[in-house]
């Protein structure tokens, strides 16, 4: 009897990482990348931020934040926590006034490809109440093996910028803070330094 074909994909966040910024760095990521972001100006913050891309072009900079998540479970409902999770922790990124955020998943080899169409619903239908609520700052991504190519949800880039008038009066000044420390590089390199060695990714150790 013929076995069921599995994914081989990614047993964990810092391997479909790697291979997200190795692989697809030149479509979605500028020069200027810098991973595991812990603290911020020598406070620790919470999500701490897995990557994050800063467009240095001045005078408006750009920073786009990137969460990381990997699909393990064989069974479909035990992967929601973790999408659900990872939307959370990336909208988390816009307290500290990043600009766009995104979710990244991947698939791990303990799921079957006929559960992979399961999943690929499962995250359309989150993408599309993304898109209902209007929401141009946002987007998940998914990597699809078998086409070596990344699916968007929702399809439109996201556009939308950071404003610092939209920001409710009593968090003003802790978001513009953490942007304004984040544009000036302030804070630690090491932790993703290691994480850049460790990879094989040396263009981007700062």
């Amino acid at each position: 009897m013929k076995s069921k074909k599995m994914i081989s994909m990614f047993h964990n966040e810092d391997e479909f990482q790697a291979f997200f910024i190795r692989d697809f760095g030149s479509a979605y990521l500028g020069d200027w990348i810098y991973a595991k972001i812990t603290k911020i100006a020598g406070e620790f913050i919470q999500p701490e931020i897995d990557l994050l891309d800063i467009s240095p072009l001045q005078p408006i900079q750009t920073l786009r934040a990137f969460e990381f998540k990997v699909l393990k479970s064989p069974i479909i409902g035990n992967n929601y926590n973790r999408i659900y999770a990872g939307i959370g922790q990336a909208f988390s990124y816009f307290k500290y006034g990043v600009d766009q955020s995104f979710l990244i998943i991947g698939i791990s080899d303990n799921i079957q490809s006929t559960q992979m169409r399961a999943l690929h619903k499962i995250i359309a239908a989150a993408g599309d109440v993304i898109s209902q609520l209007s929401l141009n700052r946002f987007q998940i991504k998914m990597y699809r093996e078998f086409h070596n190519e990344i699916a968007e949800f929702p399809p439109l880039s996201p556009s939308g910028r950071f404003v610092r008038s939209s920001i409710p009066r009593g968090f003003l000044e802790d978001v513009e803070l953490a942007r304004d420390n984040l544009c000036a590089l302030h804070f630690p390199k090491r932790k993703g330094n290691n994480f850049f060695r460790k990879h094989d990714l040396n263009q981007y150790v700062s």
